[in-house]
């Protein structure tokens, strides 16, 4: 089967419907049929209103076609130009049962197909025919439908309804000068010519009867010839309801929601002095604290947090002891270093060290300080054995 071309259906507009109906499913099948004499080829279009199927057929495949479906002998073989007559033959009866004519002594019958969409049979009293169609689409069915069919009953119902006299009285050459006015009117200008087909109130209303007719509604409407104009007025929009008041009660305020959220801050408590003089008094004491003292301060805050840190230790005397790095190279120092009175020359001055202020506690234990290291400086020199560095305790962060 060839494929179905926009020539095909160009030759298809000039030819008319043809209907038979399935006397097995009760389907009606509106066709049409053109045959090309030129290459002896044809093309067939057949639809139950909704689909659209199609099938075009070559010389060869006539011949193949005609033959199986009428029993003759495929092996015989002909002249060349015996064939071509044949073949000619064969089309010629193809068209003639395919006409308004020859198409009511034809029998109809749709057939199962495992080849095709749609497969029908055509009998005669001379020979029988088979037809191989294939679906093309929904928006070409959609196309052919209402270009070849749906149009075309739109314009013919109009000429019927505006002519002065019945269609059925009017002779051929009249009736065919009237369907060439109005076709030439629905070719340049297709959207006035619907609107001015189907807006009149006699066929509108007739179109909706039949419709109503044809699906068994129950309230048939009316057949009217004329229709007044409706009177159109706007009416104001009503007023907005207001608020309930218990709509109102159940909003919260900005000031609710921000007394919310400072209640669901946490609270940060400081230590009491008491606290922090009973967490300074348990923690242990480190020879370079007068150093660390000078060089940091500590936020009260991160201060407590780190003396409580260092509170959950585990007591310095069950840590490894190691010398300060800086205690032992002070003390190698003045090992080799001679005193001022044998060489006689002053000692180098240094720069003033900024004392801090301190309370009586920590004159203390900055004394107390002094005496354990410089009896740990004696006991290193005497030894002569050097310890490990002892590493200072971090007492906080510093503040810049």
């Amino acid at each position: 089967m060839e494929s179905l071309t926009e020539e095909h259906l160009k030759a298809l507009l000039g030819r008319p419907w043809l209907t038979k109906v399935d006397a097995i499913k009760s389907t009606a099948y509106l066709f049409k049929f053109c045959a090309f004499t030129t290459d002896v080829s044809c093309v067939l279009l057949i639809t139950d209103t909704k689909s659209v199927w199609a099938e075009a057929l070559n010389s060869n495949q006539i011949a193949r076609r005609w033959r199986v479906c009428n029993g003759l002998d495929a092996s015989l073989h002909h002249s060349d130009e015996n064939e071509d007559a044949w073949r000619r033959n064969s089309l010629e009866n193809l068209a003639k049962v395919h006409s308004l004519g020859g198409v009511t002594d034809l029998d109809f019958e749709v057939m199962d197909s495992h080849y095709s969409d749609l497969a029908i049979e055509m009998e005669c009293d001379v020979f029988k025919w088979r037809w191989e169609t294939c679906f093309i689409g929904y928006k070409a069915s959609a196309e052919v439908i209402s270009k070849q069919l749906v149009l075309p009953l739109i314009s013919i119902n109009h000429l019927t309804v505006n002519s002065g006299e019945a269609v059925g009285k009017m002779s051929e050459t009249e009736l065919e000068k009237a369907i060439d006015r109005v076709g030439q009117t629905a070719r340049h200008d297709l959207d006035t010519h619907i609107r001015t087909a189907i807006s009149k109130p006699r066929v509108a209303t007739s179109i909706c009867r039949m419709t109503a007719v044809a699906n068994k509604v129950p309230d048939l409407p009316a057949v009217c010839s004329a229709v007044e104009s409706p009177s159109l007025q706007a009416h104001p929009a009503p007023p907005s309801n207001p608020v309930p008041e218990s709509v109102k009660s159940r909003s919260v305020s900005p000031g609710s929601m921000l007394a919310e959220k400072e209640e669901s801050v946490p609270e940060v408590r400081m230590a009491s002095p008491e606290q922090r003089t009973s967490i300074t008094a348990a923690e242990p004491m480190n020879e370079d604290s007068e150093t660390e003292d000078d060089e940091e301060e500590v936020i009260p805050l991160a201060k407590g947090k780190a003396r409580a840190s260092v509170a959950s230790r585990p007591p310095a005397s069950s840590r490894p002891k190691s010398p300060s790095p800086i205690l032992a190279s002070k003390a190698d120092a003045s090992a080799k270093t001679p005193t001022s009175d044998t060489d006689g020359s002053p000692p180098p001055s240094r720069p003033a060290k900024k004392l801090k202020a301190s309370s009586p506690a920590s004159s203390s234990s900055s004394s107390s300080d002094d005496s354990d290291a410089e009896s740990k400086r004696r006991n290193v020199q005497g030894d002569g054995v050097k310890r490990g560095t002892r590493q200072p305790i971090k007492r906080g962060g510093k503040r810049f």
